[in-house]
Order: C-alpha cells, then sequence, then structure tokens
C-alpha cells in the first residue's frame, strides 16, 4: 500500500511517500531514507478517481436538433427555470397585482392623521381589487394574443 509518513527535521516538517506492506514498515522505510528524521504520523494514501460524479454530470450533455450544437443538463435547466417563471407570471397576475395594490392601499393609509385603520383598509380593499381586475384584464389580453396567433397558423 502507499502511504505519507509525516517528517520532522530540523525545524521542519515534511511528507514522504513510500510503498509499503503496513504501516510500521512504512516508517521503517521513511526513517531510512532519512535517518535523522522523528516520525510525526503515519498514512495510507489513496489514488483520486480521474473525475467525480458530479464533474461526470456537468460534462454529460446531448445533442439538439438544431445544427448539432451541444447543450449541457445545467443549459436546459436554466431554460426550464426561466420558462416556469414566465409561465407562473402570466398564471398569477392577478394576484400578484391583488398584493401590490393591497400593500400599497395599506401604506397609504398608515400615512393618514386620523382614522388610519378604517382608510388604510379602505384603500387596500379598493386598490387589490382594482389591481386583481387589471390582472385578469391583462391576463385575457395575453391568452387571447396567444389564441388568435395559433388560429392564424393553423388556417395557413
Amino acid at each position: 500500500m502507499k502511504c505519507e509518513v509525516s517528517l520532522y527535521v530540523a525545524g521542519r516538517q515534511f511528507s514522504e511517500i513510500v510503498e509499503a506492506k503496513n504501516y510500521s514498515d512504512a516508517r521503517e522505510t521513511a526513517l531510512a531514507r532519512n535517518p535523522k528524521a522523528t516520525v510525526i504520523s503515519v498514512n495510507a494514501v489513496f489514488d483520486k478517481p480521474n473525475n467525480t460524479w458530479v464533474q461526470q454530470q456537468n460534462n454529460s450533455s446531448f445533442e439538439s436538433t438544431n445544427g448539432g450544437q451541444v447543450m449541457s443538463i445545467n443549459d436546459m435547466m436554466g431554460l426550464c427555470i426561466i420558462g416556469g417563471s414566465v409561465w407562473a407570471l402570466i398564471t398569477y397576475t392577478p394576484w400578484v397585482f391583488l398584493g401590490g395594490g393591497l400593500l400599497i392601499g395599506g401604506k397609504i393609509g398608515s400615512w393618514m392623521p386620523n382614522h388610519k385603520g378604517i382608510i388604510g383598509t379602505i384603500l387596500a380593499i379598493s386598490l387589490g381589487v382594482t389591481g386583481y381586475i387589471q390582472g385578469e384584464n391583462l391576463q385575457n389580453e395575453i391568452n387571447s394574443a396567444s389564441i388568435i396567433n395559433e388560429t392564424k397558423q393553423l388556417s395557413v
């Protein structure tokens, strides 16, 4: 087996790699090479594999159909995350606008000198409902535009 023997001589620590059948033989071989040294430790050394599982995953790729360009798994995951984010934004637009209206209405209401609670609640509800309606209108516009494009593509 391969062993790393840590040695100490004249205020300096260094390592010696030796081949031996056990730890005591490794110690003996290192002391034979450096007779004035003091052995600090003896440890087995194992060869590292050429590449790890993570490196293999990062290097794995597939051929796409567009001109034989190579796309890695990380590139594909990035596209999925971007696509999912766009889908979630479009799907939840009314709710995002509702939350924004509620926050803005509540903040404006907290600035009022009198009747903060009532004014804040009324503004939050009115701006929240307005935001939800606007978000729903925007979502319907996006969906109708995509349906019109699909219809045009099918009819051509």
